[in-house]
């Protein structure tokens, strides 16, 4: 039976994803009044910077988590510097300001999305813990449905303007940050904090932040981080442009050019929400009935929906539109509610908050922010075809990679590559 403090914290995860979903999809949301304001043609810069700050927030704040601060601490400071950050953003007074501002939301955007992971994964038993994680990542749903809303109602450039998006973002952040306050520390992190007061300082020192991360790559660990390092290299470079880019196709009318008013979109973004809310619905309790290996496949269905999105005129029906932007986040979502189902498993306890940070800020920080600086040029040009390709590209070597070479979790315990490397010594000393 599920708890009613499990409901808890997959309700604190899945709000904090929800807001950092908003502050990161504003951008793409409002581009047209930052253009007007700023005097620019490109998202490049503060999407770059927001990636990067991204990937040292997950890596920065895993260390802290692991060896400091713990779950909880962790799991509170970084939606209170996401609520910060989102609201500074609207008192930016230049280019450079908005772009220095969002390479600092993204420090702890990276914490918050890796923190509510770690967490949960902790807190809710394992027969349904690839459910729960999967759904608490489709809180960008909600972020990316209210991003819509903001951009297409008060915040429209004909009403208050985009900087009430993100003083209204980091209210909700405030909201997000007043259900964590019931929050328990997470049994797994007590354990280990517990048996390192008991233990000798030299061995203590063996958790350092060195050997955290060589641990990745020794044992049984080498070859599943080889593996998830490439994959989600692919899939993370093939996600930006649908974070800050998707409403520029819009915007600019598709493939024939032909504008759509804003209310249009607004209605057809709803789709895309929905779409990524059911595909965190649905992929983890996939993965928990079928396997990780069979569940990681469903994200191929992004290919054809991408080829709809990009080929079928927008001006035909604003439901069809909706039907096709609902297609295409679900297909696009269901990898990223793989990934928290899948990556706080893999690793130990000691060091997981560690090597999820790691993680994302090799693939999220590196490949991801390289191609939301390198689309940003071509969306302004409109020159479509390199984003959608490499996104078919991308979600196809991630698929086919891990259904191929990557860990089976169903069913098993977290910790539980250390067992059974630990059986099997047992094996071999007998």
């Amino acid at each position: 039976m599920v708890s009613k403090y499990e409901i808890v914290v997959l309700i604190a995860v899945f709000m904090g994803w929800a807001a950092v979903g908003l502050d990161i999809t504003l951008t793409g949301f409002l581009a047209p009044q930052l253009f007007s304001t700023f005097h620019v043609s490109s998202l490049s810069e503060p999407a770059f910077l927001f990636g990067i700050g991204d990937g040292i927030g997950a890596f920065l704040f895993g260390l802290l988590n692991d060896r400091l601060w713990g779950r909880k601490l962790t799991f509170m400071l970084t939606i209170t510097g996401t609520m910060i950050l989102t609201g500074l953003s609207a008192a930016s007074i230049n280019w450079t300001m908005y772009s220095i501002i969002r390479f600092f939301a993204g420090v702890f955007s990276g914490g918050e999305m890796t923190a509510g992971w770690v967490l949960l994964a902790e807190s809710v038993s394992p027969e349904f813990r690839s459910t729960f994680l999967s759904i608490s990542q489709g809180g960008i749903s909600l972020g990316y449905a209210l991003a819509a809303i903001f951009a297409g109602t008060f915040a429209a450039p004909t009403a208050l303007g985009w900087r009430w998006a993100y003083i209204a973002s980091a209210l909700f952040a405030i909201m997000v940050f007043g259900i964590r306050v019931g929050i328990r520390e997470s049994p797994y992190w007590e354990k280990i904090v517990a048996t390192a007061k008991r233990l000798q300082k030299e061995l203590a020192e063996s958790i350092s932040r060195r050997q955290a991360i060589s641990e990745m790559f020794k044992g049984p660990y080498l070859f599943p981080t080889i593996i998830i390092l490439i994959t989600f290299a692919f899939m993370m470079f093939a996600t930006s442009p649908k974070d800050f880019y998707y409403p520029s196709w819009y915007y600019q009318g598709g493939i024939t050019g032909v504008h759509i008013s804003e209310a249009a979109i607004t209605f057809a973004f709803i789709g895309f929400a929905i779409g990524q809310f059911v595909a965190n619905l649905t992929e983890g309790y996939i993965m928990d009935k079928i396997g990780a290996r069979k569940a990681v496949l469903v994200p191929l269905g992004l290919i054809p929906a991408v080829l709809l999105m990009w080929f079928v005129p927008i001006n035909i029906s604003v439901y069809l539109d909706f039907v096709i932007l609902f297609l295409v986040a679900y297909f696009f979502q269901t990898a990223w509610g793989f990934m928290p189902a899948y990556l706080p498993v893999v690793y130990p306890t000691r060091i997981r908050h560690t090597a999820t940070g790691f993680i994302w800020a090799i693939t999220y920080g590196i490949f991801y922010s390289l191609s939301a600086w390198l689309f940003g040029g071509f969306v302004a040009a409109h020159d479509w075809a390199p984003v959608f390709i490499s996104q078919m590209i991308g979600y196809a070597v991630f698929a086919i990679g891990l259904t191929l070479l990557g860990l089976e979790i169903k069913g098993k315990p977290l910790d539980f590559l250390e067992q059974e490397q630990k059986q099997k010594k047992e094996g071999d000393n007998k």
